[in-house]
């Protein structure tokens, strides 16, 4: 069920009703003065922003997924995890309980920003973000997502993630990296343990334990095989509560 918030947006080309409906293969889009909503089969909504054309690509129990083809949209969603999915270029955004806005331009490249809960950014190319609560991470068409950061991390740190994600600097950027992470820093470092090389990967799992000890169930061995962030999610989710506690402390 889609509703107009904005303006005369359309669906497959044709000025929507006052509560339309989008079946598969159904395409929003919206101009530069037009908003709508689309509301995801009991699990939440999604505002599709002026500017932006999406394409639902299938809506069956377990697993509801549309395709920002570009533009922005702002999803509030309350699921199961893995139940709802954005395609945008080779980047998939994974709900995993929250509420999140995601702008896509037409080449592929992305930002996200998490309000709420945690996204999963994936790749056809294996590469794989965790996203929580109050981080933003960079999307590119040819390289996937990139690592997410703070609004107030620091500009060096920012800068050399960057490059690190997405260009070719290496350990250089990992050592610029650790020497500006601070402790609310903790989930991007979490999150560069499976990409960085051998050499730097135990004095990374170092600094985040430093600023938040690793689940019990992460021992120290482990810090070889860490490939994939399925065994960081934990981690996330400590580094998180900590923040929570702190918040609620204060």
């Amino acid at each position: 069920m889609v509703t107009p918030i904005k303006g005369s947006p359309m669906i497959n080309n044709m000025v929507m009703k006052a509560i339309d409906s989008l079946g598969i293969g159904g395409v929003i889009t919206t101009n530069d003065s037009s908003k709508a909503e689309l509301y995801v089969a009991g699990l939440g909504t999604v505002t599709i922003e002026p500017g932006s054309k999406i394409r639902l690509v299938k809506s069956v129990e377990g697993e509801h997924r549309i395709a920002l083809d570009y533009g922005s949209i702002d999803a509030s969603i309350n699921a199961k995890p893995r139940t709802f999915f954005v395609d945008a270029g080779n980047v998939t955004a994974v709900d995993l309980g929250c509420s999140y806005k995601f702008s896509v331009d037409q080449t592929g490249d992305g930002l996200l920003y998490v309000r709420s809960g945690r996204v999963a950014l994936e790749s056809a190319s294996g590469r794989q973000s965790i996203v929580p609560e109050g981080k933003f991470c960079v999307t590119k068409n040819e390289f996937g997502p990139g690592t997410p950061f703070r609004e107030d991390s620091s500009p060096e740190l920012k800068k050399a993630l960057m490059e690190f994600d997405f260009g070719n600097c290496g350990g250089q950027c990992v050592n610029v990296i650790l020497k500006n992470a601070r402790k609310h820093d903790a989930v991007t470092l979490v999150n560069i343990l499976p990409r960085v090389d051998d050499e730097y990967r135990t004095v990374v799992y170092q600094k985040v334990s430093a600023y938040c000890p690793p689940p019990k169930t992460m021992p120290r061995d482990s810090i070889p095989r860490l490939r994939n962030l399925e065994h960081l999610n934990e981690w996330v989710d400590k580094i998180m509560e900590d923040v929570h506690k702190n918040i609620q402390e204060n």
